[in-house]
């Protein structure tokens, strides 16, 4: 099913959603319409039959597919920052250390980097063993992890779908969310009386409770999307707020 397909029948199934929850009949009056700036585009401008209220809907597809996660160049560079900066200060430590990069970094800069490793290893020489902490940096929230034993630096890694923890679950899905909300928070400055975003979560590992917990912090982040859904199939829509 190529994206476009799946996002009619996203807005088929939101526009039938709304009927049940609202009980008004929305119809679709516009399509690919221009934001305010007139440099992007939302997908649907909705009206209601029964009054002048409009609702400008974008819609995007989310899943973690190894596809999804793909870390391409930007890992790699950032892992050789972290071994430059924090290597030759691992005996500052307290312990080991394990860092998991964001599956779906948000940043492109590479000068960045040698500032973000630095973050890392300002956090990393606080920890005691058995502590962690969520580092932000400008590819995206870095979670680091002191432990006992040698002090040698790990890398956290993907096997297949998913990660092996909730909290690496929640860390993951908010790195990939980060990056979209903000993209259609662009998308979606429009006049309208409402605003909403409609993710489409087709299929993936990640469970609802992590997409939910990792949603709930950017809650009032993105002015722009005064509404957002996520659809899990058919019969299994949610409001998240």
């Amino acid at each position: 099913m190529v994206k476009k397909n799946d996002e009619v029948i996203l807005k088929d199934i939101f526009l039938r959603f709304l009927r049940q929850a609202d009980g008004d009949e929305w119809k679709v009056i516009g399509e690919n319409v221009k934001n305010l700036a007139g440099n992007r585009t939302f997908d649907y401008l909705l009206g209601a039959d029964d009054s002048r209220n409009t609702l400008a809907l974008g819609i995007t597809l989310l899943s973690d597919d190894e596809d999804d996660f793909a870390y391409g160049g930007l890992r790699e560079v950032m892992e050789g920052r972290l071994q430059e900066t924090i290597g030759p200060r691992m005996h500052e430590l307290s312990g080991g250390l394990v860092i998991e990069i964001p599956l779906d970094p948000t940043g492109s800069e590479i000068r960045n980097l040698k500032t973000a490793a630095l973050s890392v290893l300002d956090a990393a020489i606080d920890l005691e063993p058995g502590q962690h902490s969520d580092v932000e940096t400008s590819i995206g929230a870095v979670r680091i992890s002191c432990i006992e034993g040698d002090k040698s630096l790990l890398f956290a890694s993907s096997s297949g779908f998913g990660w092996s923890n909730p909290v690496s679950d929640v860390s993951a899905m908010s790195g990939m969310l980060l990056k979209k909300l903000a993209r259609m928070n662009d998308q979606l400055d429009a006049i309208a009386y409402r605003r909403a975003l409609l993710i489409g979560r087709m299929r993936g590992s990640i469970d609802k409770a992590a997409i939910r917990e990792a949603l709930a912090t950017f809650e009032g982040r993105f002015p722009n999307i005064g509404e957002l859904y996520v659809c899990y199939g058919e019969d299994d829509l949610e409001r998240y707020w």
